[in-house]
């Protein structure tokens, strides 16, 4: 009985272990990224996957007018955007993997999100997303507080948000460049796909704060071990 009762412990533990650091937060910078030192500098990419630096399984990819476009990283406090066509330099490696310098973007002014542009999310692994910071950069007024309709966040769902005060982030940005939040969590189950699509204003996607989802292997082995202690317990009544 001793021994059930380890057993079923160890398992619990094991679990938990598991379980937590599967759902630790991971804050993917984009504008920290596309700096000259960040991990991939400005670049643009056709397919642009969180795999590899910040191991949670989402692809992103970009449409301009309903046609394939490039992810682009842009330098100088900016972020995440759309680029519609590659200048000379950048075709001549325009694949799947990055086409790294500056001004990538023919015309090189077309790096951010703006009318009929939008950043595709495929989900290969189940996640969530409790926080989403957008970059001012290019907006006309450097501005997103209060526009009508601005921006739609993963517009499969229908959410259309408009920025408030409240929602601007002075600990990301310089005092004309300050990054706004948008603070909800949402669960994207693996094989899902969301975007994130233009309304009104010009911006970048700055940064995101993504949790892997449990297993559902690693939720069972907790229920498991939950069990095994009631179990346990109940032959120790008796």
């Amino acid at each position: 009985m001793i021994r059930m009762r380890k057993l079923a412990k160890s398992l619990m533990a094991a679990a938990l272990l598991v379980s937590a650091a599967n759902a630790h937060a991971v804050l993917v910078d984009f504008k920290a990224a596309a700096e000259p030192g960040g991990y991939y500098g400005e670049s643009a990419w056709n397919s642009f996957s969180l795999l590899p630096y910040y191991g949670i399984d989402v692809d992103i990819t970009a449409k301009k007018v309903e046609k394939n476009a490039f992810v682009y990283l842009d330098s100088n406090k900016a972020g995440m955007g759309v680029c519609g066509a590659l200048n000379d330099d950048g075709k001549k490696v325009a694949d799947s993997a990055t086409n790294k310098g500056g001004n990538l973007c023919q015309p090189s002014d077309d790096d951010n999100i703006t009318i009929d542009e939008e950043l595709i999310f495929t989900f290969n692994e189940a996640v969530v997303i409790n926080t989403i910071w957008f970059n001012t950069n290019h907006d006309s007024d450097f501005d997103l507080v209060g526009n009508d309709d601005m921006i739609s966040i993963f517009g499969v769902f229908g959410d259309v948000y408009n920025f408030k005060v409240s929602d601007v982030d002075e600990s990301r940005g310089d005092p004309h460049r300050y990054d706004v939040m948008y603070v909800k969590s949402i669960v994207f189950p693996a094989g899902s796909s969301a975007a994130i699509s233009y309304y009104n204003e010009q911006f970048y996607l700055s940064a995101l704060n993504i949790n892997r989802v449990p297993e559902p292997g690693t939720l069972a082995l907790l229920g498991l071990a939950i069990a095994g202690l009631g179990f346990s317990r109940r032959r120790q009544a008796h």
